[in-house]
């Protein structure tokens, strides 16, 4: 129920997207779903972009974007079928936040939403599927 309720608050928050696809995306995302182990079909990629960046994360130190009552984000994941991600000119999809958007996405489907990031696989397959998004290019 309260996801249902913040549901409904942000819908009216979140910024303009595009689901048009970017360089590496078909095959980071899949790579990453299946390391993640993710069931069903491929989360939804949302990605904000321009004039919808209009504030800085300092954790990043990049460009994000306002979604209340967050605050500057490079990404966001809504359940476990739509993540959205922050895209800047000449980013790679490791630069993006994709890798850690769909491991939410991932728990989210088994029912383990994990928003404050309390889980040791931040640090273990995480890290692991960013360094394999790093090794392929991607």
């Amino acid at each position: 129920m309260r996801a249902l309720v913040l549901l409904a608050l942000l819908s009216g928050c979140l910024p303009d997207y595009s689901t048009e696809p970017r360089p590496g995306q078909e095959a980071a995302v899949g790579m990453l779903w299946s390391m993640y182990r993710g069931v069903g079909a491929l989360p939804e990629v949302r990605w904000v972009t321009g004039r919808d960046l209009n504030c800085f994360n300092a954790t990043s130190g990049r460009n994000g974007f306002f979604v209340w009552p967050f605050d500057c984000l490079g990404g966001l994941t809504l359940g476990g079928h739509t993540v959205y991600a922050a895209w800047r000119d000449g980013d790679a999809m490791s630069d993006t936040t994709v890798h850690h958007e769909l491991f939410h996405a991932a728990l989210a489907r088994r029912g383990d939403f994990d928003p404050l990031h309390l889980r040791g696989e931040w640090s273990g397959i995480v890290a692991t599927a960013f360094n394999a998004e790093m090794a392929r290019g991607l």
